[in-house]
């Protein structure tokens, strides 16, 4: 009755505060109630030693819901020290984790997450702009147009086919940068009327 009794409890104060958005932690409840579980069903269960079937349910419970079943295995047998569950403790944990990847997308870790509005192709995927340098990816070639160049001949520039880049920065005598054209800049010259023959260097 008192396991019931707290497994019912936890499960409405937990439930509650997880969707007020505080933070009602994941791994205690998880553990609390996944223990009271075992020892609510202990009474039907197979006959065995005080407490194994609470160690089963609460580690299964934490490594289905966190999608983590080697992690709740050994939390389970280091916090009891006893090694003679461990195959107990992987069959159910393993079972579980089965059971929430079929019924579940994602982990209770990513769901408030994915509720934001984020996308999550793949959980705990590392993101390759986060370890991608520029230097890795960067253009060393830097093609450039002269600022003496027409706007007609910038834009026969722009669209040949042998064009490989979106945008080219404009090079004066001296080699400075006066500017960047690309595409829209052309159209939105020839809207205003620029005359086609007009250079870069003035047009910038």
């Amino acid at each position: 009755t008192a396991a019931l009794l707290l497994l019912v409890v936890k499960a409405i104060i937990w439930a509650v505060a997880l969707g007020s958005g505080t933070s009602g932690g994941v791994l205690a409840p998880l553990l609390i109630m996944g223990g009271a579980m075992g020892a609510v069903l202990s009474g039907i269960l197979p006959e065995a030693s005080p407490g194994f079937w609470p160690l089963l349910a609460m580690a299964a419970t934490m490594g289905g819901t966190m999608r983590a079943p080697l992690t709740a295995t050994f939390f389970a047998t280091e916090l009891t020290g006893n090694t003679h569950v461990l195959v107990p403790l992987i069959a159910a944990c393993a079972t579980a984790h089965a059971v929430t990847v079929l019924l579940m997308k994602r982990s209770i870790l990513t769901e408030k997450v994915a509720r934001r509005g984020h996308h999550l192709v793949r959980e705990y995927r590392v993101d390759p702009f986060a370890l991608t340098r520029v230097n890795e990816v960067m253009t060393t070639k830097v093609e450039s147009v002269p600022a003496t160049m027409t706007l007609h001949g910038a834009a026969t520039f722009l669209t040949a086919p042998d064009t490989r880049h979106p945008s080219f920065p404009v090079i004066d005598e001296a080699g400075h940068v006066l500017g960047v054209i690309d595409p829209p800049a052309i159209l939105r010259w020839r809207r205003n009327g620029k005359h086609r023959k007009a250079t870069l260097r003035e047009l910038l």
